[in-house]
């Protein structure tokens, strides 16, 4: 295989992120099956990304999960850095293990189930990426693929991601890292391609059919191998060809986009978004998560009047994950305008479609927000929003009857209050009243 000799200044400066995990759901554990004789795929896939010479650095990108542990120690006997995240948040498991990298400025994205990955392909589409000086460059323009299903890389800048990770809503956009920036006009991109057309030709290992026709092509190939000669054995072998030659490309993606078309169709908008004046409150998704909502939690000063007092980073994951699978539930980030930053959340759990209502629930985290008038704001954003987009008739919660400052706050934007349960609630050892307030539309 002819190497492409890269000369350009910025050549070392791409981090190479092969994403992978064990729980695959059409073939469970499949990076560590054996693909030549006993090297586990991932392992014959990180050797052949070693001999591009425009990677400054491989990393796996994994999950936190239990089961991921057995990839977690080959990295670790391989000599390939591991990094750790979201499980289904796969774009933030991207963002964070990038951030982890500050030096490279450039990310490449591999995905593990590519043991054949073609190195000069690799050192072309750098090549070709900063000399185009672009966003987002691929070997794969959707719909209009040429090389072979296997052959599939990306490569983007590290502020595009960030961008990404801002912008991208949809869970099929947080699972396939790169849709956002494939699908967004605004996103200078750039594809190479092969003059003819391969893309029926399957080098990937998405399902058992895949397996082994794989190795019955690594078997007949040096560990240096091009794509071409791959195509070449294959050729040859027709009946080994079609072994997994029914199997649809980008199946796990047209997956995703079924599930978001359902969910916007059937259930309730996924993403909501709305904007006042010093705030934007928008459809809560794994990525924020972080460390400084767990310690809001963990502050006294926060959790006081809260069911919730600290929690683990995984569990606050759990928690989000749960609450924005719920079509019953509108959870929102609370960020302040201008500045992009999580200051707090607020729900409407459960919304009761039948009769009309919902339950209201604000935590403004961070405390340099407190005192400025920034709770009212987003209660009355969240009220109008319940009775205008929701088309709701009533708005309700509960307060302890010593959180003075939020009684206040509620009172202010009409809330009313409806009954009070004596001694309902144990609070620091010492019983307090609850009050149950509510507003109706047109009120």
């Amino acid at each position: 295989m002819k190497k492409t000799n890269i000369k350009n200044k910025n050549s070392k400066s791409v981090l190479c992120v092969i994403q992978a995990r064990m729980g695959s759901t059409r073939l469970p554990g499949k990076v560590l099956k054996t693909i030549d004789k006993n090297t586990p795929m991932i392992a014959y896939q990180i050797r052949r990304v070693r001999m591009a010479r425009g990677i400054g650095k491989i990393v796996v990108a994994t999950t936190t999960e239990p089961t991921d542990d057995k990839l977690a120690a080959l990295c670790k006997k391989l000599g390939v850095d591991c990094f750790r995240g979201s499980v289904d948040d796969v774009l933030t498991r991207y963002g964070d293990c990038a951030a982890h990298y500050p030096l490279y400025s450039t990310i490449m994205r591999l995905t593990g189930d590519c043991p054949l990955i073609d190195p000069a392909i690799l050192d072309s589409l750098i090549k070709f990426f900063n000399n185009s000086k672009l966003d987002y460059a691929s070997t794969s323009e959707l719909g209009r693929e040429t090389y072979p299903n296997g052959i599939d890389a990306e490569i983007f800048t590290k502020n595009i991601l960030e961008k990404a990770l801002e912008k991208a809503e949809l869970a099929s956009e947080r699972e396939h890292v790169t849709l956002w920036m494939r699908t967004t006009k605004s996103v200078k991109k750039g594809y190479i391609s092969d003059p003819y057309d391969f893309s029926h030709i399957r080098l990937t290992v998405d399902n058992m059919e895949d397996l082994p026709v794989l190795r019955f092509v690594v078997k007949k190939s040096p560990l240096d191998a091009g794509y071409l000669h791959y195509i070449s054995i294959l050729t040859k072998y027709p009946d080994m060809w079609l072994k997994n030659n029914h199997i649809r490309r980008n199946e796990g993606l047209a997956r995703s986009l079924r599930n978001d078309y359902n969910i916007k169709k059937h259930i309730i908008p996924e993403i909501t978004r709305i904007e006042g004046e010093r705030v934007i409150l928008r459809s809560i998704r794994i990525g924020d998560a972080s460390a400084k909502w767990c310690a809001w939690l963990d502050d006294p000063e926060v959790n006081k009047y809260l069911e919730t007092k600290g929690t683990t980073f995984p569990e606050l994951k759990q928690y989000v994950r749960k609450k924005t699978g719920n079509p019953d539930i509108l959870f929102l980030g609370i960020f302040a305008r201008g500045e992009n930053k999580h200051i707090g959340t607020v729900k409407l759990e459960p919304i009761d479609r039948k009769n009309k209502k919902a339950t209201l629930g604000i935590m403004i985290g961070d405390k340099n927000y407190w005192g400025k008038g920034i709770a009212t704001e987003v209660m009355r954003l969240m009220i109008n929003h319940a009775f205008n987009a929701l088309n709701l008739d009533e708005v309700n919660l509960g307060v302890i009857a010593d959180h003075k400052s939020a009684v206040h706050v509620y009172e202010k934007v009409g809330f009313a209050v409806d009954r009070v349960e004596k001694n309902a609630v144990d609070h620091e050892g010492a019983l307090y009243d609850k009050i149950f307030m509510s507003i109706k539309c047109g009120s």
